[in-house]
């Protein structure tokens, strides 16, 4: 289920890449980098990556250290400033001096933050579905994240059936999205050394985003916000929130959708995005 890809170095971690080539050689694109959500990679954008390549972006889908094909390393500083700083360090490897972000969930949160502190290399935003306002944990997460006994429990309870309830339940509108297939990626990968510890790290990390929720009014390039009417885990009023507190950011709600427009809604999601990215 991964696509075909390079690592890239950077501070020391191999970064995937995916980076589709153009269908026909043509002038420089401009770039456009894609970052994913908890427990999933590059994978999670494969409805709208040849759309986005076809309408003449030089896409970038990178998978965050502790995901995907990406490193696992211990010493790394899991949570929102430490892959900021791999969002940009990615560009720097790739020599991309400013690209547009596009950020799902917890990709969201990284994107906002990212594009609040380095306004020169962020030019244009969008957000879907963004992690970033506390929300009310379930019993199960606000166990996880619980010092001591989260750690043991997320890494030797979590497993199979409670990635394929949480896609279910929380993520897809559809719950026949949550397949086993997605769960096996899902779930090797966690198991890979060092995996479980890089997910319990960014998990509790994900327990407080007051540095992304105090960013949104510094962001001043254009924005916009997307949300799934029907979203589960982060309600569609944090959309209209967010939308109102960065300055001059537009809001598109997309109906009969749940956390995951990039693959419930992709063309409701593509009929938003390319005409804001194609005004640059």
């Amino acid at each position: 289920m991964s696509l075909p890809g390079k690592f890239v170095e950077v501070a020391g971690v191999r970064i995937f890449v995916h980076r589709p080539a153009p269908s026909t050689p043509a002038a420089p694109r401009p770039p456009l980098v894609l970052i994913h959500g908890y427990l999933v990679s590059h994978w999670e954008w494969r409805a709208v990556l040849g759309p986005l390549a076809a309408a003449g972006f030089d896409v970038i889908a990178l998978d965050l250290p502790g995901h995907g094909e990406s490193d696992r390393p211990r010493d790394f500083t899991y949570g929102v400033a430490g892959f900021s700083e791999i969002v940009i360090g990615v560009m720097d490897a790739l020599g991309i001096d400013k690209a547009p972000l596009f950020g799902h969930s917890m990709g969201g949160a990284i994107a906002l933050y990212t594009a609040a502190r380095n306004p020169e290399r962020v030019p244009r935003l969008v957000v879907l579905d963004a992690a970033c306002y506390p929300i009310a944990l379930s019993l199960q997460n606000r166990l996880a994240v619980t010092p001591i006994i989260g750690p043991l429990l997320f890494k030797g309870v979590f497993g199979k059936r409670d990635i394929k309830n949480y896609f279910r339940d929380q993520v897809y509108r559809d719950p026949t999205l949550a397949t086993d297939e997605l769960t096996d990626y899902i779930y090797e990968r966690m198991c890979r050394p060092g995996g479980k510890d890089a997910l319990h790290a960014t998990l509790v990390s994900l327990s407080n985003l007051g540095e992304v929720e105090r960013s949104l009014r510094a962001i001043r390039c254009p924005t916009l916000v997307i949300w799934g009417e029907n979203e589960r885990l982060f309600p569609v009023e944090n959309g209209r929130r967010m939308a109102s507190e960065i300055p001059g950011a537009e809001l598109v709600v997309i109906p009969d959708c749940g956390h995951a427009g990039n693959e419930e809604r992709p063309a409701e999601v593509l009929a938003a995005v390319l005409p804001f990215l194609q005004q640059a």
